[in-house]
């Protein structure tokens, strides 16, 4: 492909600094996501119907952490994509379909808290098997996406300027290319940033005008998944959790918009460069955010990585009184009851 976007002399410096990036995107992707993993692994009773979800996130990330990063850090540090097409179209297809079902887990994500906090007697209705197909519906639309460049709409082609990842090629404006990228702007940009933005703000409002019902409160059992979407931690969660969506996939769509008006020669030449970067930036950033942020799971992170035998229990609303508050102490053999 001949390169409409051009970068100077300093094409070598840019490399390895990409190169670098990526490989501290990898390193926090493969801890955070495998920290995540472990986490429900020994503890079994964080496996929730909801967090499912979760677990769904992390495979996604998980496999773009292992199937795109290597080749993209490999062909920067030699500067040039050295896979060859069937190399370029595995690469392609791969973070299509772990970036999309990135998104879809999201979006699924920021609805469930709705569901929990709007409109909770739907909520406690929703089974494991339920939680199951949402996160199928996640995956079957990245596949979706990632196959059709491969069947003909559109095309995975090598990445200009630095020619070092494959995607979507968008320089082209053929309509078969400029369909495919409009479709894919509308479906996987625009349609989920109004979900999440409509999903946590519905939470919230609920949330402040006092309407969401509080199980310990009124003595009610608690719902298998409840415990993390009621935290008061999810809202921010959520907030970071739609800020990171925009940041990551932000850039490829100016890029598409770019390509749709048929001004790609007036695109900054850094925009294509960053673009692929920000799509992965969720690799290690979804796992901080629900190790770190959400009490209770950064409770069991640090029980199993400090090698602790104790845990407090964590609340599911922190305005309960204190006489709501409890602490036990429980012995490994309790987790895998």
């Amino acid at each position: 492909m001949d390169s409409i976007l051009e970068i100077g002399p300093e094409a070598e410096q840019l490399h390895y600094a990409v190169g670098t990036i990526l490989i501290v995107w990898w390193a926090g992707g493969v801890f955070g996501n495998a920290t995540l993993f472990a986490v429900f692994a020994r503890y079994r009773q964080l496996c929730s119907p909801v967090n499912v979800l979760l677990l769904s996130l992390g495979l996604a990330n998980l496999g773009m952490t292992a199937c795109c990063i290597p080749l993209s850090t490999t062909s920067n540090f030699i500067q040039i994509w050295i896979f060859r097409w069937e190399g370029c179209k595995f690469y392609g297809f791969f973070f299509m379909f772990f970036g999309l079902s990135v998104i879809g887990n999201t979006v699924i994500l920021a609805v469930s808290r709705y569901l929990i906090v709007c409109r909770g007697e739907l909520a406690q209705q929703l089974t494991f098997s339920h939680y199951r197909y949402f996160a199928m519906s996640a995956w079957v639309n990245g596949l979706f996406w990632a196959v059709m460049p491969i069947f003909g709409w559109s095309r995975y082609d090598i990445e200009a300027p630095l020619q070092t990842t494959c995607f979507v090629d968008w320089q082209r404006t053929d309509l078969s290319y400029v369909s495919y990228i409009i479709s894919w702007f509308v479906v996987n940009f625009v349609l989920p940033l109004s979900l999440m933005v409509f999903a946590y703000v519905s939470a919230f409002l609920m949330r402040q005008e006092g309407q969401f019902a509080d199980p310990i409160r009124n003595n009610e059992p608690l719902p298998s998944n409840v415990d993390w979407a009621s935290q008061p931690e999810a809202h921010w969660v959520g907030i970071a959790t739609v800020v990171v969506f925009v940041l990551s996939w932000l850039p490829y769509s100016v890029v598409f918009l770019h390509a749709i008006a048929e001004n790609i020669g007036d695109m900054p030449p850094n925009l294509p460069i960053i673009a692929p970067l920000f799509a992965e930036i969720t690799l290690w950033i979804h796992p901080i955010l629900f190790l770190v942020f959400i009490k209770k799971f950064r409770s069991y992170a640090a029980m199993m990585i400090c090698c602790r035998t104790e845990v407090e229990e964590i609340e599911i609303n922190p305005q309960a009184d204190n006489s709501h508050r409890t602490s036990e102490t429980r012995r490994f053999a309790d987790h895998f009851v």
